[in-house]
């Protein structure tokens, strides 16, 4: 898997741009199969990546070298609130 946010699509413009620099992006459910590839290949282009996953089917042996909250996006949403309040993110990756 390679160039997974090469390009970054963005809805409400109608855009898309070329990322070009070291962006922070926020991936949920990234503890999961795909999600830790996800998170790799970030790492791996020069993104930095933040995980939030409730570990229902992720597991944290897969992201230990990454940042990350564990977060039920269901019943914790204040919890989710204060991350984005305390955390900047150029992107979020939602799976």
């Amino acid at each position: 898997m390679t160039n997974v946010l090469r390009y970054i699509y963005i809805s409400d413009k109608d855009i898309t741009h070329e990322v070009s620099k070291m962006e922070r992006v926020l991936i949920t459910g990234g503890a999961g199969y795909i999600g830790s590839f996800v998170v790799r290949d970030l790492r791996a282009q020069g993104f930095e990546p933040f995980i939030i996953d409730n570990f229902y089917s992720g597991h944290k042996e897969a992201i230990k070298s990454f940042e990350y909250e564990k977060i039920d996006l269901v019943t914790e949403k204040e919890k989710l609130e204060k991350i984005f309040k305390e955390k900047s993110f150029d992107a979020v990756i939602h799976l």
